[in-house]
């Protein structure tokens, strides 16, 4: 088992990502459509259940690895950070050696006003 991966506030991870880090966004593609950060990659980890809910995307893995290199660095968000926590430890998992997890999520970046298009979707 990898040890937790590193959850890093919003000012910092837009540090990563301006020193050269890839955002991989998991959100579902709906949640993506409604506001994102310009250059992220969405990958979801998980889709719409149509019902309100969430179901694991299968192709996670595979749709990962066909768009990031493994030696991409790497900070993974969602709305709150709970999903893209959860992505970090697979990458991690998957031999990525540099991945971090955006501590809350889309909604703390955009509760520190950093720069996203349209709206982020909060989920209270």
């Amino acid at each position: 088992m990898s040890a937790p991966v590193q959850a890093v506030a919003p000012a910092a991870a837009e540090k990563l990502l301006n020193d050269g880090y890839t955002l991989l966004d998991v959100r579902t593609p709906e949640e993506y459509a409604q506001g994102s950060v310009a250059g992220s990659v969405n990958i979801p980890i998980k889709l719409s259940d149509g019902k309100g809910g969430f179901t694991p995307n299968p192709q996670f893995d595979e749709q990962v690895q066909a768009q990031v290199a493994l030696d991409t660095a790497v900070v993974c968000t969602c709305a709150h950070g709970r999903r893209g926590g959860e992505a970090a430890s697979k990458l991690a998992q998957s031999g990525f050696k540099q991945v971090v997890n955006l501590e809350g999520g889309l909604a703390a970046w955009a509760d520190k006003q950093l720069p996203h298009n349209g709206s982020i979707q909060r989920h209270h």
